[in-house]
């Protein structure tokens, strides 16, 4: 590989990183900014509201969901592990992000949908091990 080929490859590898690390900077910015309106709001992390996906890992960006009305919860209770029902449960509780772009994330990245349900059923005060016997 010649020289100017690889300081190419070096410039395009370096702008690549750039850009990850701003978005990374943007997403952590995002994440504080939704959760000082949230807390701000009188609202209790863990309790009145939950964020999911908080570290982006999945790439999606953050998820807020507020602690809804527990007839939403004795219908999941009863219902089927689907991935329709999992989405009808968490979709009434999402507050971040509007509704269009959840349903574009809980398509394209469904494990993200799984931890919406496991945080939603935590607002509802449930544990670990009563998580774990729906799924």
């Amino acid at each position: 590989m010649d020289e100017a080929r690889k300081a190419e490859l070096e410039k395009v590898i370096a702008d690549a990183q750039a850009r990850a690390i701003a978005a990374d900077e943007a997403h952590r910015d995002l994440v504080l900014e939704l959760r000082a309106k949230h807390l701000g709001a009188g609202g209790r992390e863990g309790h009145d509201f939950a964020i999911v996906n908080e570290d982006n890992d999945a790439g999606a960006g953050p998820i807020v969901l507020k602690l809804i009305d527990s007839t939403h919860n004795k219908k999941w209770m009863a219902a089927d592990n689907s991935p329709e029902s999992q989405h009808a449960y968490v979709s009434s509780a999402v507050v971040y992000p509007d509704a269009a772009a959840f349903n574009a994330i809980a398509d394209k990245r469904p494990i993200l949908l799984t931890r919406c349900v496991a945080a939603l059923e935590a607002l509802f005060g449930a544990r670990r091990g009563d998580q774990q016997k729906k799924f």
